[in-house]
């Protein structure tokens, strides 16, 4: 277990090192529609402006629908969808 472990551990923090310094950065996190965006510039701005990190959000909507989640079972563009509004919508 102690090798699955570091093994796992090792491997992570591999992957943060070359996504710092931009090395090999996963497609689901570049939106390159109309210019370069990576989403940690995104996350950067919501952070630095919580005052309107509503509208930065909104704004980046489509680029952060394609990250993967886990929030049970739904990931990325399904996060959003009638299941996950109904509680917004009704009482």
């Amino acid at each position: 277990m102690g090798h699955n472990v570091w093994s796992h551990i090792n491997t992570v923090q591999e992957a943060n090192r070359q996504y710092t310094n931009l090395d090999q950065v996963p497609k689901t996190l570049v939106d390159e529609r109309f210019e370069r965006l990576y989403v940690r510039e995104v996350v950067d701005k919501v952070f630095s402006d919580v005052g309107n990190a509503d509208a930065i959000v909104d704004k980046h909507f489509s680029i952060l629908q394609g990250i993967a989640g886990s929030a049970r079972g739904y990931t990325g563009k399904k996060e959003v969808n009638a299941t996950t509004f109904f509680g917004k919508l009704f009482e």
